[in-house]
């Protein structure tokens, strides 16, 4: 059965993915930019370049040119970090925190339609699987 563990969570997440950008697609939100715009509402709203790749688990090239497509959108803003002018402090705008209202509400409609008929208990004990795996993983390495 534990063969089955790392396909079944690939593919639900999958289809997690891409139901949620289907109910994103009027806001021409792609799936990288709003899980960028999550991460830095629910991280602060106010984080380093090095800090918000290292929370996505991404290069910093890849989030350069997704902060540039940000800022052309008027969802985020770069600026200096003191003295090291090549560090940038990413912040997010009033549009953003907008349009991550209705991310945050769909989301929440979508979840509570794939969690029909799950109970709160196993959600939990869910949960608590997911965060032991997830300990043991960081642990590897």
């Amino acid at each position: 059965m534990s063969e089955l563990f790392s396909f079944t969570l690939a593919r639900l997440n999958r289809r997690w993915r891409k139901l949620l950008d289907d109910r994103l697609s009027d806001l021409g939100l792609t799936q990288s930019r709003w899980v960028t715009l999550l991460y830095l509402q629910r991280l602060g709203g106010d984080l380093t370049q090095k800090e918000l790749a290292n929370a996505l688990s991404i290069e910093s090239p890849t989030l350069v040119r997704l902060l540039h497509g940000l800022e052309e959108s008027g969802l985020v803003t770069r600026t200096g970090c003191g003295q090291d002018g090549r560090a940038k402090r990413i912040r997010l705008t009033p549009a953003a925190e907008s349009y991550l209202e209705t991310v945050n509400e769909r989301a929440a409609a979508l979840r509570s339609e794939m969690l029909a008929g799950v109970s709160p208990q196993d959600l939990e004990l869910c949960l608590q699987v997911f965060a032991r795996i997830e300990k043991n993983a960081s642990e590897i390495n």
